[in-house]
This record gives structure tokens, C-alpha cells and sequence, in this order.
């Protein structure tokens, strides 16, 4: 416990001593020096300690694993002024909205990509989707869902992108982040794994590369 507390305060003020080392308009070069380096420097100290340390990674795993298994995919929020519980209600490429109960409850699997049309990483893992789309959803009984949380007002900014990439795959937009902010998403692409009984069973932030064989992965021990 010691060591890991040791560890994110390491990597935490290097962040910031980096970081303001870096900035004459902070501290005047002659501060930098007298006072910065010795506490940069057991900062980086720390960091250095805690890079590919076997038992850290461990935990991190075990906490991932713990806090994303069995926890179900909301259907339901508190509305943004009322405090009233209401429906996730979705809005898809034709403009109809629906609520997102009937999204995720025609017998499959769904991967769930939270994502935005400004996000440049979204739609690089958005692509990647796209191409095993129709495969997934006839071999491994799942199927793909876009998730928009941007403004309201940019509807249009989303159907635009849809066509101009080609997707097929469900796109809806969640016009009040309801998802987002059930789910604590703070940095997107954020996606999600649902069952059948709509739990997520996995969960990954950021696109990573390899994002199509991590996920079918996954999904093979569903089935």
C-alpha cells in the first residue's frame, strides 16, 4: 500500500514540476534551479522505482477487473434540473429518438464506443469497427453501437460524419451525456462490453490499436 501511494505521488509531481520547470512565466529561472531540481529530482526518483514493477501492475489489474465486471449499463438518469428519474432517451441517424432500454435488449451482445464527431481517435476506432460490423453481428451474436454524447446541437455534425465515413453500424446520439456521466466518462473513445442481461463484463478507454482483437476476445467468453 506504501509503494503504490509512493508511486502515484511520484508520477504526479513529476507531471507538475515538468511542467512548471518547463514555463518561464511560473517560476523565474533562477527559482527553477534553487528550488525545483531537488524536488524534481526525488519525484523522478519515486517514478523510476515504480516503472514495470510487477506487484503495481498486478493491482492495477485486480482493480480494473473489480471495479468494470457485472456493473449494469444505465438505462436510466436523473434529469440534469429535476433531479427526476427519467429514460435515456437515444436519437438516431433519422431523427427518431428511442429509449435505450430497446437499444440493448434484442438478445445479443452489444461493444458500446461512447464518442463525439469532433474525437479524431474515436472515429480511428470507430473504422475498425466497422469492418468486422456485420461478421460480429452474425457469428458472434454481437452488435456494434456509435454512441454520440456531444452538444445537442450537433446532430447534424454527427449524421455528416456517418455518411462521410460509410458506418452501417448503430449510431444514436445521447443529447444530455446521460451515459457519460452514469458511467463517470471523462476522456473518450470509452467502451463498453454489455451482455445479454446488460452488464458490462469489459471496458477500455483511448483507442488502442489492437482494439478488434481485445474486444472479440472478450466477447468469446460470452458465448
Amino acid at each position: 500500500m506504501l509503494r503504490q501511494t509512493l508511486c502515484t505521488q511520484g508520477n504526479i509531481l513529476t507531471w507538475i514540476f515538468l511542467h512548471a520547470y518547463e514555463s518561464e512565466f511560473i517560476i523565474p529561472y533562477y527559482q527553477k534551479h534553487m528550488y525545483l531540481k531537488p524536488i524534481l529530482l526525488f519525484a523522478l526518483i519515486l517514478h523510476m522505482s515504480c516503472i514495470n514493477n510487477p506487484t503495481t501492475e498486478k493491482s492495477k489489474q485486480q482493480n480494473y477487473t473489480a471495479e468494470n465486471s457485472q456493473n449494469k449499463f444505465p438505462l436510466q438518469s436523473k434529469h440534469s434540473s429535476s433531479n427526476e428519474i427519467v429514460d435515456i432517451m437515444l436519437t438516431d441517424m433519422n431523427g427518431d429518438t428511442t429509449p435505450i432500454s430497446k437499444v440493448l435488449t434484442n438478445k445479443k451482445n452489444h461493444v458500446v464506443s461512447l464518442m463525439a464527431s469532433w474525437c479524431g481517435p474515436c472515429r480511428v476506432e470507430l473504422n475498425a469497427f466497422q469492418k468486422v460490423a456485420d461478421k460480429w453481428s452474425d457469428d458472434l451474436n454481437t452488435d456494434i453501437i456509435a454512441l454520440s454524447i456531444e452538444k445537442p446541437s450537433d446532430t447534424h455534425k454527427l449524421i455528416a460524419l456517418v455518411k462521410k465515413q460509410g458506418w452501417t453500424m448503430k449510431v444514436y446520439h445521447d443529447k444530455m451525456a446521460y451515459t457519460s456521466r452514469a458511467l463517470d466518462v471523462f476522456d473518450i473513445p470509452h467502451t463498453f462490453l454489455v451482455n445479454q442481461d446488460g452488464e458490462i463484463t469489459f471496458r477500455t478507454e483511448g483507442f488502442k490499436s489492437n482494439i478488434v482483437s481485445i474486444y472479440e476476445s472478450e466477447i468469446l467468453k460470452l458465448l
